[in-house]
């Protein structure tokens, strides 16, 4: 959901398409909380100074973060015409079963520090230095059966079709 180019029109298309009285629950990612997105960026930023902020004013752009201001989601879902939406962050874990190698691996794609690698193009040498400062960082992380374990934050949202 969070990678609609126009959610209200999605999620009301999909409305469309559910039962009268039907109840949706999704999640989003929070804004705070969720060292898989921000370890690696502050480690990053460090090195090739922060993402430029977003004008203010700016409409969310489709993306991981964009479903993180319940305030914001909430109102996307009213105006797609449901009714009873509830949004709220909630506390889990993230597991990576396959270990520190496997995550180091997808974190060049994932995530805000994505962002900030196409923007400012670190070379080869800069960008090892920054993802052996993250893999130090997340080794705190790794599990007795070598597993990754982080806490997170999501926000789950709930509406009725009316």
């Amino acid at each position: 959901m969070m990678f609609f180019s126009d959610p209200v029109l999605a999620l009301s298309r999909l409305r469309r398409h559910l039962a009268p009285g039907a109840f949706m629950g999704f999640n989003g990612w929070a804004g705070q909380g969720n060292p898989w997105f921000s370890l690696p960026l502050a480690v990053a930023e460090r090195h090739l100074g922060p993402l430029p902020p977003a004008p203010p004013g700016a409409i969310v752009p489709p993306g991981p973060l964009a479903f993180a201001d319940v305030t914001h989601v909430t109102g996307i879902l009213a105006r797609a015409g449901y009714s009873e939406v509830t949004g709220a962050p909630q506390e889990i874990a993230l597991r990576h079963p396959d270990g520190l190698a496997a995550l180091m691996r997808s974190l060049a794609y994932v995530g805000p520090i994505s962002t900030l690698y196409r923007l400012k193009r670190p070379g080869p040498a800069l960008k090892a230095r920054i993802e052996a400062e993250i893999a130090e960082a997340f080794a705190a992380f790794v599990q007795a059966d070598g597993s990754v374990r982080l806490p997170a934050t999501m926000c789950h949202y709930t509406a009725r079709v009316r």
